[in-house]
């Protein structure tokens, strides 16, 4: 095997925060993350061997630990086995899970932001014509195959409710998870990062948007989160039967088996 593999993958959820986990341990000293977020390799790219996974991880240098975050590992299939049989049971992986209808409407946004086939589609007219949006939130289904697999202790399920609540203390989860120094303080750790509200085609401003993308690159972390959220446009709410049918018929029995295989109470998700 190669010198340099993750030896921790962040595998999802989409929308669920995995992009601000991404940029912000990204900046402490002891942890290695590629340039590029998002590799695809175990669901795109699987063909292409192990050395041009590898090429990803040659600037490693002293880190303490190596990861990668591509948030569809979490749901697309045969992707659990791969990582077995590829990086070994020890890795450790990194979930983060949120209110399954509020990621599956944030989900819709950022699509919505991105393509224009999207630009006419309302929110219900995209997620029956995408049904792997839906799927996505079937969290209960996705983990079980990875505990399967891999030691329930090398497997770390982190909500959005608490990232929301406190995200440094969220942030000190992953650190304490990694075993690197726990003490450090990331820079973006109280900013909003990749938020639906504040992209192409539906924040205030496209130039905003780059702007606040290209400050935080060059490390100008308090300038890009400020443009970040001068960006922001407040989105229309779902509409509350179409909330209702989601959380009463399509998500709750898969978060009913979620409290069961985490152990924790899932009422503020039922509503």
């Amino acid at each position: 095997m190669p010198e340099h593999l993750p030896n921790f993958i962040i595998i999802g959820s989409p929308r669920a925060g995995t992009t601000w986990i991404d940029n912000n341990i990204r900046c402490h000293p002891e942890i290695f993350m590629p340039k590029k977020k998002e590799l695809h390799f175990f669901d795109r790219d699987f063909e292409k061997g192990l050395a041009y996974y590898h090429s990803y991880f040659d600037t490693v240098t002293n880190e303490k630990v190596i990861g990668e975050a591509t948030p569809s590992y979490l749901h697309k299939p045969g992707i659990a086995q791969k990582i077995y049989d590829t990086l070994g049971k020890d890795i450790k992986i990194i979930v983060s899970l949120r209110h399954p209808v509020d990621r599956l409407y944030s989900r819709y946004w950022n699509a919505k932001s991105k393509f224009n086939e999207n630009k006419n589609l309302t929110f219900e007219e995209k997620i029956k014509s995408k049904q792997e949006f839906i799927s996505e939130g079937l969290y209960a289904s996705h983990l079980k195959k990875y505990y399967e697999l891999f030691p329930a202790e090398n497997i770390l399920v982190l909500l959005f409710d608490d990232l929301e609540e406190d995200p440094a203390k969220f942030l000190k989860k992953i650190y304490q998870f990694l075993k690197v120094d726990e003490s450090y303080i990331a820079p973006l750790t109280n900013g909003k990062i990749n938020a639906a509200s504040s992209k192409p085609k539906l924040g205030k401003s496209i130039l905003l948007n780059y702007s606040s993308r290209f400050f935080r690159k060059i490390h100008l972390y308090t300038l890009s989160q400020t443009l970040e959220k001068l960006n922001q446009k407040k989105l229309p709410k779902m509409d509350p039967k179409t909330r209702s049918w989601l959380i009463d018929e399509v998500y709750k029995e898969s978060n009913n088996e979620l409290e069961v295989l985490l152990g924790r109470n899932l009422d503020s998700w039922k509503k």
